[in-house]
């Protein structure tokens, strides 16, 4: 098991997480930037999405990488689910040791691969 913390797994008052596919060829530190500019849906109030920079590998291949956010919720909830589903990207959040995916699978935690953008491609 991985030593990184795996974010959203430990609740923090007024922030909360979600996990994002990467399919492109690019870094998703290269992607992030296009999910507040994206134009889909109207921009939250307040608040902000942060790159955790830490990605979770389920057994079947796929990564998803976190992004924490905080203001307002709902409308950084909405701005993220919203961006993935126009990209067609997998998206996911933690409940209950499970990662929850958009396709409807559960992914145990424990099955998870945790990794670091600094070895993403590694």
């Amino acid at each position: 098991m991985s030593t990184l913390t795996i974010p959203g797994r430990e609740p923090r008052p007024g922030r909360k997480y979600l996990y994002l596919q990467n399919v492109s060829a690019t870094s998703f530190r290269d992607l992030f930037p296009t999910i507040a500019l994206s134009s889909e849906g109207p921009p939250p109030k307040a608040g902000g999405a942060v790159n955790e920079e830490v990605g979770l590998t389920i057994p079947s291949g796929e990564t998803l990488w976190a992004i924490s956010f905080k203001g307002d919720l709902e409308g950084w909830r909405r701005k993220i689910i919203e961006c993935a589903q126009g990209r067609k990207l997998l998206w996911g959040e933690i409940s209950e040791e499970h990662l929850r995916l958009s396709d409807g699978r559960y992914v145990p935690l424990a099955s998870c691969r945790v990794e670091s953008s600094d070895t993403q491609g590694a």
